[in-house]
């Protein structure tokens, strides 16, 4: 199912620049659901300025933890 995601990786990149912090902070969260394959835009993440956008980059991240086997 994860990998069905993975084209919605652009689209939610470009969602974490939004104007909206609502939609960034849940694109943030939709990456991490995706898995592994949204690392590099979730790095990117990490730098933002706003706080809401960082935690959620770090949760999503965790959830990559969560998930390994």
């Amino acid at each position: 199912m994860r990998e069905a995601a993975e084209p919605a990786i652009p689209a939610l990149a470009a969602a974490l620049a939004d104007e909206r912090p609502e939609v960034r902070e849940w694109a943030a969260l939709a990456l991490g659901k995706i898995g592994r394959a949204s690392e590099p835009e979730l790095a990117k993440a990490l730098d933002n300025d706003w706080e809401p956008l960082r935690v959620a980059a770090v949760t999503a991240f965790r959830q990559f933890r969560a998930e390994s086997p």
